[in-house]
């Protein structure tokens, strides 16, 4: 956690982190009927607290297949909005923030050379996970375009990935106009696409959707896949059909700039271990952030209480940021350092 605290303002924290213990669960892509292998699964779910309001919140899936390829998918991200920047603070910076903790749950699940997936379904939405919050006026909602480029810059950032391919597909637009999404000094090569997709010419692929496409948790995708199956397509809708018939799903009408977002290479990293709480517990605090009030600052603080509370005795971490104030540098070169306290896991919860 020390590239967390490294980019936080140098204020007190609190991070809630409840990792779910590894389950079995059906493959990512469907191969063959026959087939009754299976991946292991986790859950990671992040609430960020400041001023005794949480802030932010990150739920991400990782699969972990037989061939030891990880793909994390970025399930839901949200804020509140109740984040006050003070006059001499140093801003939030939510991305990079989500960035160190994609990265940090990447070393839970990789080491040397581990081949790589990260995907995501950039759509904009009041809330995600925040009820209520979307009526806070502090709270910066991006407009569907604007979200889709601020998914990519996050990504592109990630320098400590070695990319093969980066990818985004956004139905109805074509290679011109997407190219205008990605940044103008990216890192990696960006290209119209899907990173499940085996050709590299605008995302074509006369393959079967249900051997392609990625059956992620909550996911869209995954529901509309499902959906092909069940009412007897899965031998006619190849992939490429698949895309373009999501241009008609609720996701993805009036107008909605909705983007398909993928990364694809290797990362080399010493692994580390956390502590993990029972798939219920975990099940039990996503129900519990979904299921609160933001509407206003103190209902927002009186939630975020009960949000501590289920992490009270574990997964609960307190920091303390210390990011630099590079405007007012020249004023407090010469004040004390900030003491950088040490991340401290509470005890395990008992059960």
């Amino acid at each position: 956690m020390d590239a967390l605290r490294a980019i936080l303002p140098p204020k007190k924290f609190t991070l809630l982190t409840v990792h779910s213990e590894k389950h079995k669960c059906r493959k990512l892509i469907f191969t063959r009927s026959s087939d009754k292998s299976t991946e292991l699964r986790q859950f990671h779910t992040y609430v960020l607290c400041a001023d005794g309001v949480a802030v932010l919140g990150l739920e991400l899936v990782v699969y972990e297949s037989i061939d030891g390829t990880v793909t994390l998918f970025v399930s839901k991200a949200d804020t509140s909005g109740y984040y006050h920047i003070g006059e001499n603070e140093v801003r939030l910076n939510i991305g990079k923030v989500i960035k160190e903790l994609i990265l940090y749950t990447l070393k839970l699940h990789c080491s040397v050379n581990t081949d790589i997936r990260i995907c995501l379904f950039a759509k904009s939405m009041q809330q995600y996970l925040f009820l209520g919050s979307e009526n806070n006026p502090k709270k910066h909602v991006l407009s569907d375009a604007d979200l889709v480029k601020w998914w990519i810059r996050c990504l592109d950032s990630m320098s400590q990935i070695s990319c093969k391919s980066a990818k985004l597909y956004i139905p109805g637009i074509d290679s011109r106009n997407l190219s205008k999404y990605f940044p103008t000094n990216s890192n990696f090569h960006w290209s119209k696409g899907d990173i499940f997709g085996t050709s590299e010419v605008d995302g074509a692929n006369s393959e079967l959707a249900v051997k392609t496409i990625p059956r992620f948790f909550d996911d869209p995708k995954t529901r509309f896949l499902d959906l092909i199956v069940e009412n007897g397509r899965a031998k006619k809708v190849t992939h490429e059909q698949f895309l373009i018939e999501l241009e008609s799903q609720q996701e993805f009408r009036l107008g909605k700039s909705v983007g398909l977002i993928g990364l694809k290479g290797s990362i080399s990293t010493d692994k580390i271990e956390a502590e993990t709480v029972s798939l219920q517990d975990s099940d039990d605090f996503q129900k519990l952030i979904v299921s609160l009030d933001f509407e206003n600052k103190i209902e927002a603080e009186k939630s975020t209480v009960k949000l501590l509370e289920f992490c009270e005795d574990f997964c609960r971490h307190e920091l303390k940021g210390c990011a630099e104030n590079t405007q007012n540098k020249k004023e407090t070169v010469n004040k004390p350092k900030i003491d950088i306290q040490m991340l401290q896991p509470r005890k395990k919860r008992k059960t």
